[in-house]
């Protein structure tokens, strides 16, 4: 138990200043990047699992802007670099509230050698972290390794692939040199250079997704059916049917072998009727959206309402309160936020 736990005192209370590195930020040596957190893990749980190996200058879980939740990463700051990396090699790829919990000491990614970042795909489900790390270690200095994760139900289950950052390019050539093509746990894994999605060929969307199937058809008539129609278009890549379980109806995707070929289907199937005399039903088909760009969709229309709500007020005087705000801009609607930010330059600036 952390000293004044027992008193009920808040353990943030006493936090001395954040440790400040060149140009006024966190000290990169000395932070820690905690990544994959449970959303059950606040910053005094963060602290308090961090607190033992040593003096702490600051500790941050990151939040979304938007809904103020747990972004699930945060930042842990030690006054020593010794600290921080003793604190790194303990506790990462160590399990914390049902999830695999990644450390790696802060570092600016532009001074890490661009072709040191390995991909290694088609994982099996059962390789975590840690075995990922035994099995690259071999091959050069790591900077960092994980195993991508996602949360089903309460669980935190593999992706299929993870990421291994080298200190430098003969050893990420000599990994991908090993592992790519070889057996690992069962399943043969791809090993390459990670390409960032901003600098990869973007190809077109040829995924599609179709619903509102009769309701008499059974997944066997579904896939039949989509197998022949969806040919006319084109090569099928792939087609599957899946059971939405809350409303009890079936939804499939078909992929065709080109953009041009999915956006002929979509325009021509879409709002066609399908299926026997007297049971017929309208099809709704439109091109699969993956969901990562649908998230920045999402996202930056979340930007673009909060900023068109938004209001910036400056030139407050100092004792102006959260509540004066609220009264003051209360009269014209809503406020469903205030935050008050002191000018950290106006002490000594001269200004």
């Amino acid at each position: 138990m952390m000293p004044g736990a027992q008193m009920g005192m808040n353990p943030m209370m006493n936090f001395p200043p954040p440790q400040m590195g060149l140009g006024g930020g966190l000290n990169q040596t000395t932070s820690l990047y905690v990544g994959n957190l449970s959303p059950s893990i606040s910053e005094e749980i963060l602290m308090q699992m961090f607190s033992k190996f040593g003096g702490l200058s600051n500790v941050r879980i990151m939040k979304d802007s938007f809904t103020k939740k747990s972004r699930e990463f945060g930042f842990v700051s030690f006054f020593s670099k010794d600290e921080a990396e003793e604190a790194q090699r303990a506790m990462n790829n160590t399990e914390h509230f049902g999830r695999e919990l990644r450390g790696d000491v802060k570092k600016n990614v532009k001074n890490l050698p661009k072709d040191a970042n390995v991909v290694i795909r088609n994982l099996s489900k059962a390789i975590s972290s840690r075995v990922l790390t035994e099995h690259c270690s071999e091959f050069g200095q790591i900077v960092s390794c994980y195993v991508k994760t996602q949360v089903v139900g309460n669980v935190s289950e593999s992706c299929g692939y993870g990421y291994v950052q080298y200190s430098d390019s003969l050893s990420a050539k000599k990994c991908i040199e090993e592992l790519n093509g070889k057996e690992m746990n069962g399943q043969t894994i791809v090993a390459e250079i990670f390409v960032p999605s901003s600098q990869r060929e973007k190809p077109g969307l040829s995924n599609m997704y179709i619903k509102d199937f009769p309701e008499s058809w059974d997944q066997s008539r579904i896939e039949e059916w989509l197998g022949s129609r969806f040919s006319e278009f084109g090569e099928i890549q792939s087609k599957a049917v899946f059971t939405d379980k809350t409303h009890n109806k079936f939804y499939a995707f078909v992929s065709l072998d080109s953009p041009e070929a999915a956006t002929k289907a979509q325009k021509e199937i879409h709002g066609s009727e399908v299926g026997d005399e007297g049971a017929k039903a309208t099809l709704y088909v439109n091109i699969a959206i993956p969901k990562n760009m649908r998230n920045r969709m999402f996202n930056a229309q979340r930007a673009k309402k909060k900023n068109e709500t938004n209001i910036y007020v400056r030139s407050l005087k100092m004792d102006v309160t959260e509540e004066q705000l609220k009264t003051i801009f209360g009269k014209y609607g809503e406020v469903t936020s205030t935050c008050l930010r002191e000018w950290a330059g106006h002490v000594g600036s001269g200004n």
